[in-house]
């Protein structure tokens, strides 16, 4: 791993120190001798093949390896197989997809002219590139993930790498939904045994959630019966706050399956509008 000096203290606690410790002393290997990981161990131990992979997460890089990856994930193997600059050019620029959104032909011009200058930068960039990207960076495949943490990517290299791998409940819900993107074998169904039988009212929120979103039946239940039987710790969570304030209608439909006793006429329940996908 490599911190930047503006490495928030929160970070900190989520990448627990004695978890860091061990991995800088020993490094990382499953039982074909796999490893991920650059800065970890290499050069100052200098066992291992350097990474050719390198995950970007704000400030935070974590290294891995192409071959790995591609064996454990066709959503990364097409990721490592395209092109830098050809991903580049099909990547949506978020202002004119909101100015295209609009629909008005004023606005439909203005985004036809920014994609038209976002596709000169990029071009001139990876023109640029070639001359003052070092050697040895030239082959290095760079991923940035916008939308995880970095205990989560952990999570799922740990998992991808056959190391045992033992996610804290509060990162559960966003290992499975990183596991679905990558398409990893096993790690979504796994995450989700985890929240069904280790429901508790810090964990009901974000499970609930995770429940709405893919439509499993199962684990909105585990979520509602929990709720049932601790409201107050429950509401009081964070994830509960967190979850009304980024997604209040999924709070609303999760407080008002918790509480059987208030109707409100022409809502039907989450619980009866779909039916219960397969379990763990």
């Amino acid at each position: 791993f490599e911190r930047g000096g503006s490495f928030a203290a929160s970070r900190n606690a989520a990448l627990e120190a004695k978890v860091l410790a061990q991995l800088n002393s020993k490094g990382i290997t499953n039982r074909s001798g796999g490893h991920f990981g650059q800065s970890l161990h290499v050069p100052k131990c200098g066992y291992h093949e350097v990474g050719d992979v390198e995950f970007v997460i704000d400030d935070i890089k974590v290294h891995a390896h192409a071959d790995v990856l591609s064996e454990h994930s066709d959503y990364l193997k097409r990721v490592l197989n395209a092109s830098d600059i050809g991903m580049a050019l099909n990547r949506e620029v978020e202002v004119v997809v909101k100015l295209k959104e609009e629909g008005t032909f004023l606005k439909g011009i203005i985004a036809a002219v920014i994609q038209i200058l976002y596709f000169i930068v990029v071009v001139f960039s990876f023109g640029i590139k070639k001359f003052v990207t070092p050697e040895e960076r030239m082959n290095m495949k760079i991923i940035v993930l916008r939308d995880t943490q970095v205990p989560v990517l952990i999570a799922t290299l740990r998992w991808i790498y056959e190391i045992p791998v033992q996610p804290s409940q509060e990162i559960l819900a966003d290992t499975y939904r990183l596991g679905v993107k990558f398409g990893i074998d096993g790690l979504p169904n796994y995450c989700l045994h985890r929240l069904r039988t280790e429901m508790n009212p810090t964990l009901a929120a974000s499970a609930a959630r995770l429940a709405y979103e893919i439509r499993d039946l199962t684990l909105w239940q585990a979520a509602v019966r929990c709720a049932q039987g601790d409201w107050a710790g429950v509401s009081q969570s964070e994830e509960f706050i967190n979850l009304r304030l980024s997604k209040p209608t999924i709070a609303k439909e999760y407080a008002l399956s918790s509480h059987q006793s208030i109707e409100i006429p022409g809502h039907l329940p989450f619980a009866r509008r779909h039916v219960n996908k397969k379990t763990f």
